[in-house]
């Protein structure tokens, strides 16, 4: 990114970032080298991808309501993974846990595979993560989908409420390449 940001500005070179890095990592560290608003130009969105709050398929946890329940009657007690301090799943799930009132413990992960091993093997309550990455999973069973993060459903989950619909209609997130 920093090689991209002193570039010369002649179209020539070109940097595919995401909004975890390009939008979040401003905010997250005190000193980088480049301007990650100043130093670049959108030229095209690539894709964009909401994320899937997932739980294991051990929970008794059947969709969002049932969540916050739980996390209401026992703050702290349900726990969610994600793929690291400041990556987009922890700050989406901070943001549920804001808007709905709930606590809820962190359990931050060097990347999301493991994160998503340890929901479904019971070890993690839930995780917010690319639609892609557990679609399959969802599809075979080994997890639960009970909310997606963008305002409307996906069309690889269509069958996954939203956030939005489950009563927090400002919840809109779809990350962007």
């Amino acid at each position: 990114t920093d090689v991209v940001a002193k570039s010369p500005a002649d179209g020539y070179t070109l940097l595919v970032t995401y909004a975890g890095s390009q939008a979040v990592n401003q905010s997250l560290y005190a000193k980088l080298p480049f301007d990650s608003v100043k130093d670049f130009q959108p030229v095209a969105t690539l894709a964009v991808t909401p994320f899937l709050l997932v739980v294991g398929p051990k929970t008794s946890v059947q969709d969002l309501k049932a969540l916050i329940a739980a996390a209401r009657a026992s703050p702290d007690a349900i726990t969610y993974a994600s793929s690291g301090n400041g990556s987009v799943n922890h700050l989406l799930a901070e943001m549920l846990k804001t808007e709905a009132g709930i606590n809820m413990t962190h359990v931050p992960y060097k990347g999301i595979a493991a994160a998503i091993t340890d929901v479904i093997g019971g070890r993690v309550d839930a995780a917010f993560t690319s639609v892609p990455s557990v679609v399959q999973h969802v599809r075979g069973g080994k997890l639960r989908a009970i909310a997606v993060s963008s305002a409307k459903r996906n069309t690889a989950a269509p069958d996954v409420r939203s956030v939005a619909e489950q009563g927090f209609p400002g919840f809109d997130v779809n990350p962007w390449w």
